[in-house]
C-alpha cells in the first residue's frame, strides 16, 4: 500500500470541544486508497491542548501553531464540524425574521444549533480564534471553501438515512453513547452502556460497516462525529450545499426573501447522490468504497502530516 500514490486522497475531520473544559477535540484522519478508506483516530492531538494553570495561551498558541501550519504546508483539507462563516452574526442587516439574528440560513435550514449560543459558542469561538490566529486574512479567503470546509455530521446523518436523533451521550438520563469493536464482528455497546442512543451510534457504524484494525477501538458520539467529517472529505465529488437547495428547505419551512438566502462559505454535506445503489449492514454503504478500515494511534507526531510518516501504514494490512 503506497499513500504517495496519486490515486490517494487525505483529509481531517474535527470535532471541536472547547478551551479549558473535558470535551475534547477529535481529530480523525482518513486515507483514501481507491476504493479503500483507512480511518485513523488519534487518542491524543494538538487541539487538546489547554491553556496553563493561570489560563495563559503561551503553550496553546505554539503547539496548534504547528499544527496548522503542517496541514497548509501538507495541502490537505480539513472538515471541522462548527461553524465558521457566521455571515455577519451577531450583527445581522434588515432581517426579516426573529430566527436571522442569532442563525444563518444553514442552520435555520438544516436545524442546527445557534453559532452563539451557550454550549456551542466556546467552540465556534475556539476555533475562530485558531483561525485568525494561524491564517492570514488572505489565506482565510482562499482556503475557506477550498481546504478548510465546514460541515454538520447531524445533517449529513439524516441525508443518508442514518439515525440523527439521540444518538449522543445524554446527562440528564444518564446515557453514555459508547461503543467497541470486534474482530470480524458488528460493534456492540461497552459494558453497562447499553442504551437507546449507544444502539443507535451502533446502529450507525455498522451501517457504515467500520473494520477494527489492531487493537480494540472504542467510540463515542465525538469520534463519530469527526469520522464522519474525515469521510466527507474523501468521497468525490465534495458537495458545497448549494443556493437553490438552501431555498427550496427554508421554502418548505415558510421562509421566504426578497433576495435568496445565502450559503455559509465552505459548508458541505454528503447526501445520497455519495450512497450505493443498495446498502444494507452486509453491503458498502456509499458509493465506491467497498472497505473502510479503522484504528487508533495514541498521539501524533510533528510530522503525522506528510506523507513519509506513513510508510507504516500496512499496519492497516
Amino acid at each position: 500500500m503506497n499513500l504517495n500514490s496519486k490515486r490517494a486522497i487525505t483529509a481531517f475531520g474535527i470535532d471541536m470541544g472547547a478551551f479549558g473544559t473535558s470535551e475534547k477535540t477529535i481529530l480523525v484522519r482518513a486515507d483514501r486508497i481507491d476504493s479503500t478508506i483507512y480511518l485513523t483516530v488519534y487518542e491524543e492531538n494538538p487541539l487538546q491542548v489547554k491553556p496553563n494553570s493561570s489560563g495563559k495561551l503561551d503553550e496553546v498558541k505554539k503547539i496548534t501553531k504547528t499544527f496548522f501550519e503542517s496541514i497548509k504546508k501538507s495541502g490537505k483539507r480539513l472538515f471541522i464540524d462548527v461553524p465558521i462563516d457566521l455571515q455577519g452574526l451577531p450583527h445581522c442587516i434588515d432581517p426579516i425574521y426573529d430566527w436571522q439574528t442569532y442563525k444563518r440560513p444553514v442552520d435555520r435550514a438544516f436545524e442546527g444549533q445557534a453559532p452563539l449560543a451557550r454550549d456551542i459558542g466556546t467552540h465556534v469561538a475556539r476555533f475562530s480564534f485558531l483561525f485568525y490566529q494561524n491564517y492570514t486574512s488572505r489565506e482565510r479567503e482562499s482556503t475557506l471553501g477550498s481546504t478548510v470546509f465546514e460541515t454538520y455530521p447531524r445533517a449529513t446523518l439524516q441525508r443518508l438515512g442514518l439515525k440523527y436523533e439521540k444518538y449522543k451521550s445524554d446527562r440528564a438520563k444518564r446515557y453514555v453513547s459508547q461503543i467497541f469493536s470486534k474482530r470480524n464482528s458488528l460493534w456492540e455497546a461497552t459494558p453497562g452502556n447499553d442504551n437507546p442512543n449507544s444502539r443507535n451510534l451502533r446502529y450507525n457504524v455498522n451501517m457504515l460497516r467500520l473494520k477494527q484494525i489492531g487493537k480494540k477501538v472504542i467510540l463515542g458520539d465525538d469520534q463519530f462525529d469527526a469520522i464522519i467529517c474525515a469521510i466527507t472529505g474523501v468521497l468525490v465529488p465534495i458537495a458545497p450545499v448549494t443556493e437553490g437547495e438552501l431555498n427550496e428547505l427554508l421554502k418548505k419551512k415558510g421562509y421566504f426573501n426578497s433576495e435568496p438566502f445565502k450559503v455559509a462559505d465552505g459548508y458541505v454535506l454528503l447526501c445520497p447522490k455519495h450512497l450505493s445503489k443498495k446498502n444494507s449492514i452486509k453491503t458498502p454503504f456509499f458509493r465506491g468504497i467497498s472497505n473502510i478500515y479503522i484504528r487508533t494511534e495514541s498521539s501524533w507526531s510533528n510530522d503525522f502530516l506528510l506523507e513519509n510518516a506513513w510508510q507504516s501504514i500496512n499496519r492497516f494490512d
